[in-house]
């Protein structure tokens, strides 16, 4: 009996050099049929075969027979990998909220979306989950950042020219890049011992149980003490006349935990057109009843509150909206900067103002469950090492907020993710040669020199590199395109004292960008929100990485970094000059550009200087009126920082932090 992985399944899309594989009986040979070509494979004595289909056309419909299992709806494309956390995961429907109108059909975009777990003993060896197609009722679950990316490079073939894509989507929220590594990696990691504790028999279990339980007894005396629950405080016809009022976002003298209930008597016109209730987001988990109907219940502090008001539930003159909103281990808050409303056709009913509010149970602080998805290896295990091998175009990855809170050894992290991708994934990754390379340090401007590479090249341990070295000795000996996006602007309002941690993670980002040949950085450091760790915009997003594919993958003569801070010079006068590649046009966007100007003791900054900055063509200049010796300069090291340079195709430029470098002149 023939087993394939859940991929090689109807409606995908291979590339014109696909490598299949599947399970079969020891030594036993498989005949694989594909566009009238037949070609017969042999299982090793484990019984596993592999064969690699070769065609010259893009296209399809076709028909994979292996076996006896027929394949059907089988395209020719481009193929890419997308992975990263819960920005790269965000779906379509929550996008449409600000992206409604660019929200369109498109059947050339198939997406495998594999289904999220974790497991810690060993890798698996395959996956769940199944095609879409990019059409009607498929859309909302499919993830917005791979189908616009999809869309920006579908928007540059003719429309004649039916060559799909297919995206190969593997992402999970809240998840380290440590998680995505083989323990092969980790155990020469600081994670190594984390690892072996959640390996242990019965751990999980004996935890996941003990915090189970933990969390149904907070939630039970919760609920059987709440007033609110008890009273009926959701009714339309409950009496809040001796409530006290507050407006809708202060939070003074509310309980650090429990719960809290917020009413609003509103009164409005006949409406014969569809209502939309607009609540922002709430901290940590809310209900919202309308006229004592539930309308809205969302347990988790990020999701959108919004939905559809069902037709018969407002009626002409007065309504009432109740809110219940449960902080266990967060302080309750209704997040600030966000709409709050009722929207409908030429009608808008505001619910920022005075709500009556009451406390319905102050509570201890609950200690949540264990999150196993932050944990070593679990994700590579489960969710990418059964991918390895798949044949790709490349690798799209958006992820690093959940490693902002110990963000110094991101670069040797990722750059050992990035070898790992290139030594597993393809039919078609080749040698990177000296020529690629020294492309690389033109475009990027990394500081290992040519004359470096020569010994880097030929070293044993990359040229005949075993399966554990080639893991750690970083070789440029794959040429795989990886695209990372670097983490967008935004506040932690729980964490603040990660603000410069995130600049610390983007400069983790960059430095990789400018380090590890044939990688990609879309910036995104203006396609944030303040107040949301998941800005709606994947559109931008997308197609920033797409520009980068064009480039990197498919040589297209196209612009698509912005500008890169190089070097900073110090001269005797104190002038500091930044230089740029990719800065022609450079411009500000949100006031005059501010640069940090840093004294170091040896390994901490001492302080900093703020200064404004002038553009002068391609350059930052500040002049310095103090003659200390400055190790290094700043643009933009904050969680949200308020300026952003571009350059003249409207690329944003990264934040940096870079070492100043003095001259004699």
């Amino acid at each position: 009996m023939i087993k394939l992985p859940a991929f090689f399944s109807d409606g995908m899309v291979i590339q014109k050099n696909a490598k299949i594989w599947g399970w079969c009986e020891p030594r036993q040979s498989v005949t694989l049929k594909f566009k009238d070509v037949s070609c017969n494979a042999m299982a090793d004595d484990t019984g596993r075969f592999e064969v690699t289909l070769v065609t010259d056309e893009f296209g399809g419909p076709h028909t994979l027979t292996i076996g006896d299992i027929i394949i059907k709806d089988v395209y020719v494309g481009r193929v890419w990998l997308c992975g990263g956390q819960s920005n790269m995961e965000m779906s379509i429907e929550r996008a449409r909220l600000l992206l409604e109108e660019h929200v369109i059909d498109d059947s050339r975009i198939r997406a495998f979306q594999v289904e999220k777990d974790v497991r810690f003993d060993a890798p698996a060896t395959d996956v769940v989950g199944k095609w879409f197609t990019a059409t009607g009722d498929n859309m909302n679950e499919l993830y917005a950042t791979p189908y616009f990316f999809a869309r920006q490079l579908l928007s540059t073939q003719d429309s004649s020219d039916i060559t799909p894509i297919g995206l190969i989507c593997n992402p999970a929220g809240g998840t380290p890049i440590q998680g995505w590594l083989p323990e092969e990696i980790i155990k020469d990691t600081k994670y190594y011992e984390e690892l072996l504790t959640v390996k242990e028999e019965g751990y999980i279990k004996r935890v996941t149980g003990e915090a189970n339980q933990h969390i149904q007894k907070w939630n039970d005396e919760l609920d059987s003490d709440d007033s609110g629950l008890s009273q009926g405080w959701q009714a339309k016809n409950y009496d809040d006349s001796a409530w006290q009022t507050r407006m809708l976002l202060d939070t003074a003298g509310l309980p650090e935990h429990g719960s809290v209930w917020l009413r609003k008597t509103l009164t409005l016109p006949k409406i014969n057109t569809p209502v939309t209730l607009k609540f922002g987001r709430v901290v940590n988990k809310v209900k919202i009843y309308v006229n004592g109907e539930q309308v809205i219940s969302v347990d988790y502090m990020y999701p959108p509150c919004t939905c559809v008001i069902p037709s018969d539930l407002l009626v002409e003159g007065e309504n009432v909206i109740a809110v219940r909103i449960v902080a266990d281990d967060n302080h309750p808050q209704v997040i600030p900067g966000k709409e709050y409303a009722l929207v409908y056709d030429n009608g808008r009913f505001d619910l920022s103002g005075e709500w009556k509010w009451q406390i319905g149970k102050v509570m201890p602080r609950l200690e949540h469950s264990v999150w196993f998805y932050n944990r070593p290896c679990g994700l590579y295990n489960h969710m990418l090492a059964p991918l390895l091998g798949y044949s790709i175009d490349g690798v799209i990855w958006y992820q690093g907020e959940s490693n902002t809170g110990s963000p110094s050894d991101y670069k040797e992290l990722f750059t050992k993710f990035v070898n790992l991708l290139r030594v597993s994934f393809g039919a078609n990754s080749t040698e990177l040669s000296k020529q690629q390379y020294q492309q690389h340090l033109e475009h990027s401007n990394t500081s290992i020199p040519i004359d470096e590479l020569t010994d880097l090249l030929t070293n044993e341990k990359i040229r005949k590199i075993n399966k554990l070295d080639r893991f750690k000795c970083g070789g440029f000996g794959k040429d795989l395109p990886v695209i990372m996006t670097q983490l967008a602007n935004f506040v932690d309002p729980f964490n603040p004292i990660f603000g410069r941690n995130w600049a610390e993670l983007r400069e983790q980002q960059r430095q990789c960008y400018l380090e590890i040949p044939n990688t990609a950085m879309a910036v995104t450091i203006d396609c944030g929100e303040f107040h949301d760790l998941h800005p709606m915009d994947k559109k931008t997003v997308g197609e920033r990485l797409a520009l980068h594919a064009r480039r990197l993958a498919y040589k297209e003569d196209v612009v698509s970094d912005g500008p890169m801070a190089i070097e900073a010079i110090q001269y005797n006068s104190g002038r500091i000059v930044v230089q740029f590649n990719h800065g022609v046009g450079l411009w500000a966007k949100n006031g005059h550009p501010i640069l940090e100007v840093v004294y170091e003791d040896g390994t901490l900054a001492s302080y900093t200087e703020h200064h404004h900055a002038k553009i002068v063509g391609e350059t930052l200049v500040v002049d310095n009126p103090w003659d200390e010796d400055i190790t290094h300069v700043r643009f933009g090291w904050d969680d949200c920082p308020p300026v952003t340079l571009y350059n003249a195709y409207n690329l944003p430029a990264s934040p940096f932090k870079v070492k100043v470098r003095s001259v004699n002149f």
